[in-house]
């Protein structure tokens, strides 16, 4: 993991990524907070009460019905890890097959072939294509059978550039 994401901030100087990520831990409610430090920061804040009462649950489900009955839609770890992306310029895309589906971590502007590199550096050397389904298609359909048989499935090619969670099976030849 930490291979490929030096790979990804190769050749960036240090001060591009200067953004900052402020994140706030209080014991109560939370009170407004002032503006960050421009368009790049950015803040998240976790009441500490509801992390240890998550803490005490046996599952994620369990969390999660807890966390409604009581009005809130986030424990805190979701929108700590959006806002780390958001705050590097990264993202995710998926590949799936018939025994795994994986996430993978890029920078965001990455073009199909680029992409490609990060699962192996022979998927962007013999890249053709990339079969692609947005990922709101994917859970729509029920999956890439129900994606393609729908039309949701596109051909694009070597300027292609990754969207936030597309689901994506590349073409390639060796």
């Amino acid at each position: 993991m930490a291979t490929r994401l030096c790979r990804a901030f190769s050749g960036a100087p240090l001060s591009a990524s200067r953004s900052l990520l402020h994140r706030v831990v209080i014991t109560s409610t939370p009170s407004p907070m002032r503006p960050g430090h421009g368009s790049r920061a950015f803040r998240t804040t976790t009441v500490a009460s509801l992390q240890a009462g998550i803490v005490g649950l046996p599952n994620v489900g369990k969390a999660r019905e807890w966390l409604e009955s009581l009005g809130v839609t986030d424990g805190g770890l979701s929108s700590l890890v959006r806002a780390t992306y958001a705050t590097l310029g990264l993202q995710t895309y998926f590949t799936t097959g018939e025994k795994e589906t994986r996430a993978w971590t890029i920078r965001a502007g990455m073009t199909a072939p680029q992409a490609a590199s990060v699962i192996h550096t022979d998927f962007e050397k013999g890249f053709i294509r990339a079969e692609t389904i947005a990922f709101s298609d994917y859970v729509k359909f029920k999956g890439y059978a129900g994606a393609k048989e729908a039309g949701a499935l596109r051909l694009e090619g070597k300027e292609y550039v990754v969207a936030e969670g597309d689901v994506l099976l590349f073409r390639f030849n060796v």
